[in-house]
């Protein structure tokens, strides 16, 4: 079992064209279970001192509930006790047949984000469902031929769009996956690509007529098909959207929102939150015995100093690493002028290998030599000084440039509803 479900972030703000500096605002958070369990006083030191803004952890749901049980109370106490200083986000889900599709489940499920809320005051920040265009968290993605999920999540999104009535400074952000195949007869994975699932969200605003936004941040998770791919590199073939694809995203997203009551994100205050990123790295020898079973990324990158590229046959090095991978990606998004948040999925790797070795901490909670280089990126963009005219002349010499090696397409994690 790993030491603690934890997670990195960052940031968000500016790019596009050539900007000479990034302007203070971007959030710094980490997906992190860990203090819903317990304190941790190495990891808490370790956010502290990377410069952590915020913590996102899940929330479970079991289909009906309307009110807290004496289970949740204990672990939101727990939450409230060991984060200090950051921001709390909680991801609302329960397991994807749960899925509200009725008025009476609708009600329910926004009325236990209710009660979360109104017992706890510190927790304004709420992610409504999880990766939403996937049949692994979402069901039914679609009636036959005929997409369903976008229509159903909009009326959810909407549905809890009340409580901002009781609560004024509630924060709403949507969850969506980077990818998804479009194809309701798939033999796995059923699901719709995050183009299509936000162009069906549009669809649904406008033929119901929404008059008031449905999401205060549009959340969106960024991953590459593979910890080798670049964060700067973009799909422009395809209906992925990975950290690279601002661009198509915020194409998508006017295209869907533009007129309506909802806000696009990079307008009255509303932004993109990169929910999750994450870049798995190998284990050293010495690191061995904290781990367990089998790696599942076909392309793990060395924590720091550039080793081979395992996507080439001939040895060629691959010159760049985990910390040059994240701290990209953390600057990158400080320089996309619609982006508010970054989030790291973990800050401590998980212990079993089929999970996600992507933080900055081994899973014993000591520093890798990629959190060096993490810790000043972050301070880069907490500061308001990642020149963005640098990040920008990245992204034109290495937006189309990807591994040789196909990877493995990122389509499901080790965490799941509590």
């Amino acid at each position: 079992m790993r030491k603690s479900l934890s997670f990195l972030v960052a940031f968000a703000a500016l790019l596009v064209v050539p900007i000479a500096q990034a302007g203070p605002g971007l959030l710094v958070g980490v997906n992190d279970d860990s203090p819903k369990w317990k304190a941790d006083p190495v990891l808490a030191a370790a956010a502290a001192d990377l410069g952590i803004g915020a913590y996102r952890l899940t929330m479970g749901w079991d289909g009906s509930q309307a009110s807290l049980s004496g289970a949740d109370r204990a672990t939101l106490d727990r939450v409230t006790r060991n984060i200090h200083g950051q921001r709390v986000m909680l991801s609302v889900f329960g397991r994807p047949d749960s899925a509200p599709h009725s008025d009476a489940a609708r009600t329910a499920y926004c009325a236990y984000v209710g009660a979360i809320l109104s017992s706890y005051p510190t927790i304004r920040t709420v992610g409504i469902w999880n990766e939403v265009n996937k049949a692994s968290f979402w069901r039914p993605q679609y009636d036959g031929s005929t997409s369903v999920a976008p229509t159903e999540y909009v009326k959810l999104l909407a549905a809890c769009s009340s409580l901002r009535s009781a609560f004024p400074n509630v924060v709403l952000v949507s969850s969506l996956s980077p990818r998804g195949n479009d194809n309701p007869n798939a033999a796995s994975n059923v699901s719709h690509s995050p183009v299509r699932f936000i162009a069906g969200m549009g669809t649904a605003v406008r033929g119901l007529a929404l008059q008031s936004r449905i999401f205060d941040h549009f959340g969106q998770n960024v991953y590459g098909t593979s910890s080798s791919e670049r964060p700067f590199r973009t799909h422009p073939n395809n209906t992925d959207i990975a950290e690279g694809d601002y661009a198509k995203l915020m194409a998508a997203l006017t295209s869907a929102f533009g007129g309506t009551a909802q806000p696009v994100p990079g307008t009255q205050g509303v932004t993109v939150w990169y929910l999750e990123t994450g870049f798995q790295t190998t284990i050293p020898s010495d690191k061995r015995s904290l781990y367990s079973g089998a790696e599942n990324d076909a392309h793990p990158l060395a924590a720091a100093a550039p080793g081979p590229d395992p996507g080439r046959s001939d040895g060629a090095s691959a010159g760049w690493d985990q910390a040059t991978q994240l701290a990209d990606a953390i600057r990158l998004a400080s320089c996309q002028p619609a982006v508010g948040a970054i989030f790291n999925f973990h800050l401590a790797d998980e212990s079993n290998l089929a999970g996600w070795q992507s933080g900055v901490l081994w899973a014993d909670g000591t520093p890798k030599p990629s959190y060096a280089a993490v810790k000043a990126a972050i301070a880069q963009v907490n500061g308001g000084t990642v020149d963005c005219a640098a990040i920008n002349s990245l992204v034109m010499t290495s937006s189309h440039v990807s591994f040789s090696g196909k990877g493995k397409a990122r389509t499901t994690r080790s965490r799941k509803p509590h």
